[in-house]
């Protein structure tokens, strides 16, 4: 790698720090951004010796069935530095580990200095990048795994390399096995593409054992487990408000991407392969969307290069597309922050949260939208009825239905039978839940039977969030 090459990655390493510590300092007044800091706090605090077989706060009492291996490595390092500059400082250093690792797959599977640079720099502006790397979370050890296992798998002639890429596959399903799957169907198609199918074999049955030691337990269980369902195309479009996902700007560069490919028509039969399978397992699973993007920053880059490089009839056409590359790059950027200042818990909310912390006890439930139920837990440390971690409840679908006829429904005999059920003591209502999230008007459903019944009284309000008391 020349020093000129060496300076530009460092420059492309500087902007990612530089997004990375912008959450911070976006949210300000010592809040962390998003529900994920607060979450692994509160849990890693669970743990001592010994994984608890419950949670009691989470669902109002579940089995302790979280994803372990980053718990148990924040535990770990717990003992040896202050949990909270673990929780700011780990998934900082692993977003760096993580672009530079990126870099050199990409540099591995002969993309251009140019579209390798600006697949990075793609990646960097994304909520994606804020997503995984702004917080402690599964990603922070899935992706600088997952570019880690193909680079040394790609090194055919060390075998030394493939043994340890091996090793780093059976490591990954402890962390994520949608990460998992991505890494095998990118090896099966690259396998396939170069005639050694055969080789495929043992990173397929390396994976499985993974599998089967992390989740056939839960599986038969819980099964497969419910979730909530999403609308796809508004958890794709971060336009939309999706907190990971891409932007209508990057999908029309995609666009020219794939038609730039499809100049050698099947020469690239195995990224169009690549491309339909990780999309069908996105529909399947919304977080396979992760992986689907990463696909997308390339095909946008492959894009932009060709837009730029081609012959132009008129100079001025030439730069005014530059000019609009740049403002779509810099929208793009902003909108990422802006997801950032924007995102749970804001000031207001975590005022109100410590307010409930003061009252009550512990075994107290607080009912709110579900994207408040890990906020409730770790700040107020009260039961909720439902969160975001949806995976192996048994009576999720039950608990979400009963949630919506209390938010909808104006009868207030059943409201308060449907309260009584979950032992429901507060009610937390927030600005947002009142504009879209789950309302639209002030007289609909809970909100009308909270103001004209005496079962009901406000005990904490602000701007921006308020909570009543049920009995």
């Amino acid at each position: 790698m020349s020093i000129k090459l060496n300076v530009k990655l460092a420059l492309t390493l500087m902007l990612g720090l530089v997004f990375l510590l912008l959450p911070g300092i976006l949210k300000g007044y010592g809040l962390y951004a998003g529900e994920n800091n607060y979450f692994y706090e509160r849990v890693v605090s669970l743990v001592d010796d010994n994984i608890p077989d419950k949670d009691e706060l989470s669902y109002s009492g579940r089995d302790f069935n979280y994803v372990l291996a980053p718990i148990s490595v924040l535990s770990f390092l717990e003992k040896i530095l202050s949990i909270k500059f673990l929780l700011i400082f780990l998934p900082i250093l692993s977003g760096l580990i993580a672009l530079y690792l990126f870099y050199l797959l990409l540099k591995r599977l002969n993309l251009e200095d140019n579209e390798a640079y600006l697949t990075i720099i793609f990646f960097i502006i994304s909520p994606l990048f804020i997503y995984s790397f702004g917080s402690y979370n599964i990603l922070i050890f899935a992706l600088p795994l997952s570019f880690l296992a193909l680079i040394l798998f790609l090194k055919e002639e060390n075998k030394f390399h493939k043994n340890l890429s091996l090793l780093i596959i059976f490591i990954l399903g402890f962390f994520d096995y949608r990460a998992l799957i991505s890494v095998l169907l990118f090896i099966l198609i690259y396998l396939i593409k170069n005639k050694k199918f055969k080789e495929f074999y043992f990173p397929l049955i390396v994976a499985l054992i993974s599998i089967i030691i992390n989740y056939l337990p839960k599986i038969i269980k819980h099964g497969l487990g419910y979730s909530i369902k999403e609308n796809y195309f508004k958890m794709l479009i971060s336009d939309l408000g999706s907190s990971y996902g891409i932007s209508i700007f990057l999908l029309f560069f995609a666009f020219f991407g794939l038609s730039y490919l499809w100049k050698t028509k099947y020469k690239n039969l195995h990224l169009y392969i690549a491309f339909i399978l990780i999309l069908i397992l996105s529909l399947l699973n919304k977080d396979f969307i992760i992986y689907l993007i990463l696909l997308v920053f390339y095909l946008s880059s492959l894009g932009i290069n060709n837009l730029i490089s081609s012959r132009w009839e008129s100079e001025r056409i030439r730069k005014l597309t530059i000019f609009l590359l740049i403002f779509g790059l810099l929208f793009s950027a902003y909108g990422s922050l802006s997801l950032v200042k924007n995102s749970q818990p804001n000031e207001q909310l975590f005022s109100a949260l410590i307010n409930l912390y003061n009252i009550g006890s512990k075994n107290d439930v607080v009912l709110s939208h579900y994207s408040y139920g890990i906020l409730i837990n770790s700040i107020s440390e009260k039961r909720n009825i439902i969160d975001s971690n949806f995976y192996y409840i048994d009576d999720l679908e039950k608990r979400y239905m009963d949630m919506q006829a209390i938010f909808y429904g104006r009868n207030a005999d059943l409201t308060k039978k449907l309260i009584d059920k979950y032992n429901v003591k507060y009610i937390l209502i927030t600005k947002e839940m009142k504009e879209g999230l789950v309302w639209t008007q002030n007289n609909e459903g809970l909100l009308f039977v909270m103001q004209n019944s005496q079962e009901f009284r406000k005990i904490i309000s602000n701007d921006y969030a308020e909570v009543w008391r049920a009995g």
